[in-house]
């Protein structure tokens, strides 16, 4: 795994990422991620930080797949192009105009 781009330096090494998935029956599935080989020193602890918070999201998001369904791409970019229709441009939006 590499890191985002605003920290192109570390984003040059990898880590590595585990995900485990462990069948708990009628229950579900357990799964685990284990992210590992982060470095020391400058940016590091910033990235672990990044993660730290990212992975949360990413598992949440895996789960809702599976538990609602896939992620209907179409009808996201759509939205997506709808809302961009109905925002002010940034320039010209503040400018007297």
């Amino acid at each position: 795994m590499d890191a985002p781009p605003q920290w192109p330096e570390i984003r040059k090494g990898r880590t590595v990422v585990v995900v485990q998935f462990y069948d708990l029956d009628k229950s579900g599935t357990r799964v685990t991620l284990t992210h590992l080989g982060f470095g020391e020193g400058k940016g590091w602890e910033e990235v672990h930080q990044y993660f730290t918070e990212a992975w949360p999201v990413v598992l949440g998001r895996l789960k809702d797949r599976f538990v609602n369904g896939p992620l209907d791409w179409i009808a996201v970019q759509r939205a997506r192009e709808a809302q961009a229709k109905n925002e002010p441009t940034k320039k010209g939006a503040n400018d007297g105009r």
